[in-house]
């Protein structure tokens, strides 16, 4: 009768692994929900870092958008030697009048409304006070996009990677960015052969290459 009577209460005695199985396998299945979630989240976190880094690819490869060109204008052009830097100018002031040239400073307009200006070019004599020796050296490129209204061309740099290094006697004296600002909105006369473009201070002339 005890054990009849025990049973018709209802009661269940539950096993240790009943107790397991009923407490331990939601927590899993929780585990699991959370730890899929997480693995989703970061995948498409990746998914939409991609996305990003190849529309900034195609934005920055894409042509200037409809920039007016000029066709006359898109090849590679050099600054005329007459219109060249020809003296070492440092900390404001002429220190070695008509120097020795050599190099180009070359200019690159592309048919997609992009360009840039290309140093290669040095400076060489003495200086008139001591007669000690100076260089001067310009190297590197500066990007620029441009358009064209009329005869008008407008350029807007985007880089600047080039420099200017002075050396006295072989001994560098300074080193600097080359901010170019040569031109930035100009009329232009452009022939097969020759460029040539005016602002309100001066006249510079480029030969095709």
């Amino acid at each position: 009768m005890t054990d009849q009577a025990k049973t018709s209460t209802g009661h269940h005695h539950w096993s240790t692994y009943g107790v397991l199985t009923a407490v331990v396998l939601p927590l899993l299945a929780i585990g699991a929900s959370i730890v899929v979630g997480i693995i989703t989240a970061n995948a498409k976190a990746r998914a939409s870092a991609v996305v990003v880094e190849q529309r900034a690819a195609q934005q920055a490869s894409a042509p200037v958008d409809a920039a007016p060109v000029d066709r006359c204008l898109v090849g590679l052009w050099r600054l005329h030697p007459a219109d060249a830097p020809d003296s070492i100018v440092m900390d404001g002031a002429v220190a070695v009048p008509k120097a020795a040239a050599t190099g180009a400073i070359t200019m690159r307009f592309g048919g997609d409304g992009r360009g840039s200006v290309e140093f290669a070019y040095q400076l060489t004599g003495k200086r008139t006070d001591d007669g000690t020796r100076m260089e001067q050296t310009l190297l590197g490129h500066n990007e620029f996009t441009y358009r064209v209204d009329g005869d008008m061309v407008t350029l807007a740099q985007v880089s600047e990677q080039s420099n200017m290094t002075t050396t006295v006697d072989g001994r560098q004296v300074d080193r600097r960015e080359i901010v170019w600002t040569w031109w930035l909105s100009s009329r232009y006369v452009c022939s097969p052969t020759h460029l040539t473009t005016e602002d309100a201070t001066e006249s510079v002339r480029f030969e095709r290459v």
